[in-house]
């Protein structure tokens, strides 16, 4: 059985702060622990944003060229073999409660 440990979350955005934001900010609202976030910017740079949610959420953040191909390979290359489920959301995507 798996639990919300095992998830590994990528997301690629380019240029959308907001929705980063507001994305990362209904992950925390949840009442599960997710395992990793794998967050690659191509365009303007969001570390802020990230750095905020540091402290709640296990994000590790990326940049890139532009190009959704070129971030999903980036953030494939991050996973490890102890990762066992991993889903895809585009940045502007937030989870209702």
């Amino acid at each position: 059985m798996y639990t919300a440990k095992d998830l590994a979350i990528i997301i690629p955005t380019k240029d959308r702060p907001e929705q980063v934001k507001r994305h990362l900010l209904s992950l925390t609202e949840k009442n599960c622990e997710i395992g990793h976030i794998i967050l690659v910017a191509s365009g303007k740079d969001v570390l802020d944003i990230v750095f905020a949610f540091k402290g709640k959420l296990n994000i590790d953040y990326f940049r890139s060229d532009p190009g959704q191909i070129k971030q999903r390979n980036i953030e494939i290359s991050k996973l490890d073999n102890t990762t066992k489920l991993v889903a895809t959301m585009d940045d502007e995507v937030f989870i209702l409660n």
